[in-house]
């Protein structure tokens, strides 16, 4: 019986020898080629699932899954409550029946004209955009007016959420899906022009021809939304081979990676900021051939490229081609070349002094499959951790470095040198450029200060004083004058003025209420964005007041008062907030800091608010873009 044991114990081993050695030698030539996919040989998510389990679970719980969905009850968010919403001067009803969707659209007698439904739906996170098609449109989906914003629990005009001004027209911002949303929202998009010969030829003959509206579709995708494969590269073939047991096991015995399949974190750096970038990233194709092949059967970049092979990233310096505006691009930046709106990540990353270091990637932050969704990002790298991975020299001690408290937002590394001074979605966001933070610089350039979005109530020169005395030891005399955000506020372009809005209201503290009659006037603002942003950031000082015990009378107005409203009905409610600002007793508010240009009735001081505001009327300072 020994003899038997030990033979059978010997034989085991002997086959586990052969299998740790002979399995792997089998697939040594094909794990150490180089393997490129075909362009469209998707598997879906549902074949990824039935070996990775656990990334599918976490992907299917991301934004990105439901960036794109069909309308139905599960997918839709908005509140179809049959009411009416009036705006530019057209009424649209969102109506729920039989468990469809639909918006109406009245004539001047609020009598349904026409009838849309509502097919498919945009976004999940802030607000969530519809898709209809028109009786003989075919296959080309139409983005419409109204979306659904879910902070905020209501319907905008989807004029209200671009970077423009009032001046727009009722359908100006309705787009074709097909032409443009398709690329980023979904997951192998082929927009496949069904007519592009026929307008081809037209353009050959001197025929003007506007592809955006007169292009027609038979569009598909490999799967709405952002799927495993955007990522990961198109994934068949890799399911294929793998469905070979003795394949996953040499797998599993050597240190080869998967040639049929991309992973991000096992990529060069350049590669891995691709995947992102393909989509985080604005860009255009290298050549008129690129752009007719995109149009047709899609984008030509997959996940284990590296992005210019493939693509144009748009800089500030990026030429605009003959006959487009020359500011297209431009607009889009900082006069220092910094992205001032979101999906311009990318540019912000590779500017980056850090990026210089070939560890740093967007993972090095951002996780896809763990952490908060918002953001897809872990509670510990919402910290200083991922900074201080590199900067370790500042690790023991932050506040040394920081010159402010250790548990303060000063010392958070993000709030300095990744400031939020980027518009989109209704909002700002941070900026992606990792860099120093030079008040002189932002103060030179008409951008916001990573120093003034927090201190408030300080001039520029202020800044620059700190940043001598704290960080160069070369103390310079104090420049005295407004305080920088009230500049920003009312004299900046569009987006310092958003920003400035925003960054008013990051704290509920009642020593802002010095900002109150400011941000009434920046609710008086030609921008859509700004008004609403400077309506929250009230909100927010107004409920600092309210949790000290002042009542200034003006919360309950500004929660009436709608940025996209009707002009009349805007106007009526600033002077009730206006004169309830008046009437408000100011012996219990915190005395306005030197910078506050405030008289003394708690009015904007003149004529220095006035000059302020003609700078911010200003011609040059009028843009318009789109994010």
């Amino acid at each position: 019986m020994r003899f038997v044991l030990l033979g059978s114990l010997a034989a085991a081993m002997t086959l586990a020898l052969l299998a740790t050695t002979t399995i792997p030698s089998m697939y040594q030539d094909e794990l150490t080629q180089e393997y490129s996919p075909a362009p469209h040989n998707w598997a879906g998510s549902a074949t990824c699932r039935a070996c990775h389990q656990d990334q599918h679970a976490s992907w299917y719980r991301t934004f990105h899954r439901t960036m794109t969905q069909e309308a139905d009850e599960e997918s839709v968010l908005g509140d179809f409550n049959g009411e009416t919403f009036r705006y530019w001067g057209i009424g649209v009803r969102p109506v729920r029946e039989a468990g469809r969707y639909y918006f109406e659209y009245l004539n001047e007698h609020d009598e349904v004209s026409v009838r849309l439904p509502v097919l498919r739906t945009v976004g999940s996170h802030r607000y969530q955009q519809y898709l209809t098609q028109t009786p003989n449109g075919g296959e080309t989906y139409f983005r419409i007016h109204l979306l659904w914003h879910m902070e905020d629990e209501r319907w905008m005009h989807i004029n209200g959420v671009f970077l423009r001004p009032d001046e727009q027209g009722f359908d100006d911002r309705v787009a074709v899906w097909n032409h443009n949303c398709i690329f980023c929202h979904n997951t192998g998009p082929q927009p496949n022009v069904v007519n592009m010969d026929e307008l081809a030829l037209r353009e050959l003959a001197g025929e003007q021809v506007n592809s955006a509206l007169e292009a027609r579709y038979d569009s598909r995708v490999a799967e709405l939304g952002i799927a495993c494969e955007a990522c990961h590269g198109p994934g068949a073939e890799h399911a294929r081979r793998n469905r070979n047991p003795l394949r996953r096991i040499a797998l599993h015995l050597t240190d080869e990676r998967d040639p049929t399949i991309v992973h991000p974190q096992k990529v060069s750096q350049a590669k891995s900021v691709a995947i992102c970038g393909q989509c985080h990233g604005q860009r255009t194709p290298p050549s008129r051939a690129h752009l007719l092949q995109w149009i047709d059967s899609g984008p030509t970049f997959r996940a284990g490229a590296e992005l210019e092979e493939h693509v144009v990233p748009v800089f500030r310096d990026t030429a605009v081609p003959p006959g487009i505006d020359p500011d297209l691009f431009r607009l889009r930046f900082w006069n220092d070349g910094t992205a001032r709106l979101t999906a311009y990540e990318y540019q912000g990353l590779v500017q980056s002094a850090c990026y210089t270091d070939k560890a740093l990637t967007c993972i090095s932050c951002h996780t896809l499959h763990s952490g908060d969704i918002r953001g897809n990002i872990s509670n510990a790298n919402r910290g200083n951790g991922p900074c201080l991975a590199c900067h370790t020299e500042f690790a023991d001690d932050v506040s040394a470095h920081t010159m402010h408290a250790a548990d303060s937002s000063g010392s958070l590394c993000y709030d300095c040198h990744m400031p939020k001074l980027v518009f989109g979605v209704t909002g700002i966001h941070r900026s992606h450029r990792i860099e120093v933070p030079r008040p002189a610089s932002d103060a030179a350039n008409e951008r916001p200060s990573a120093c003034t979005n927090c201190h408030v109530d300080q001039s520029i020169g202020w800044a620059v004083a700190q940043i001598d005395t704290l960080w160069r030891n070369r103390p310079r005399p104090a420049v005295a004058g407004a305080s920088y955000l009230l500049e920003s506020l009312h004299g900046g372009d569009p987006v310092e003025r958003a920003v400035a809005a925003h960054q008013a209201g990051t704290v509920p503290d009642s020593e802002r209420a010095w900002l109150i009659p400011h941000l009434l006037l920046a609710m008086q603002d030609n921008y859509p964005s700004t008004r609403n942003l400077a309506r929250k950031s009230l909100l927010v000082i107004d409920g600092g007041l309210q949790t000290a015990g002042i009542d200034t009378g003006i919360g309950a107005l500004a929660r009436q008062f709608d940025f996209i409203g009707d002009a009349a009905d805007r106007a009526v409610l600033i002077a009730g907030m206006r004169e309830a600002w008046q009437r408000a007793d100011k012996t219990r508010l915190p005395p306005p800091p030197a910078g506050a240009l405030l008289d003394t009735h708690w009015q904007p001081a003149q004529p220095a608010t006035g000059t302020l505001l003609d700078a911010g009327r200003s011609h040059r300072k009028q843009i318009a873009i789109g994010e």
